[in-house]
């Protein structure tokens, strides 16, 4: 396999790799907004 078809391989792979982390920190950062904004309104709750 020559070098620049080899190059390709590595940046789909890592294209892949990326799309993939996104789809996970979006519901884990909605996760948190969620948590974050319960916390607070326990918190005035007890105040």
């Amino acid at each position: 396999m020559d070098a620049a078809s080899e190059m390709k391989k590595v940046i789909a792979e890592r294209k892949k790799l990326l799309d993939e982390k996104l789809k996970l920190i979006k519901p884990a950062r909605q996760t948190l907004e969620q948590y974050r904004q319960t916390r607070m309104a326990e918190q005035r709750r007890q105040q």
